[in-house]
């Protein structure tokens, strides 16, 4: 007669419990946090100075006036990169389904 020794199965079952409980505390948590805390309003996220609509249609934008400000004017203009012409021909087929 053969005897047989089991390893006991009563860790195992206490890991599956601990497992299911936080399981079920992450997802508790995170419902929550979903459905529960106040969601933050665009009034809180935006700067004190332009928290109105009415603040942003005021402002003036005039592009000449940037163009001449000093800064802007007192750059030094960068050089310019010549690409080669590209004739038709060196882009390939005309049409790309025809034999060669």
């Amino acid at each position: 007669m053969a005897v047989i020794i089991q390893p006991n199965q009563r860790g195992s079952r206490t890991f599956i419990l601990i497992s299911a409980a936080s399981a079920l505390a992450i997802l508790a948590i995170g419902a929550y946090y979903l459905f529960f805390t106040p969601a933050p309003l665009i009034e809180a996220i935006l700067p004190a100075n332009l928290q109105s609509v009415a603040d942003l249609s005021g402002l003036k934008f005039n592009p000449e006036e940037i163009l001449q400000d000093e800064f802007f004017s007192s750059e030094t203009p960068r050089r310019s990169v010549d690409l080669p012409v590209i004739g038709p021909n060196s882009l390939g087929k005309e049409n790309p389904f025809a034999a060669l």
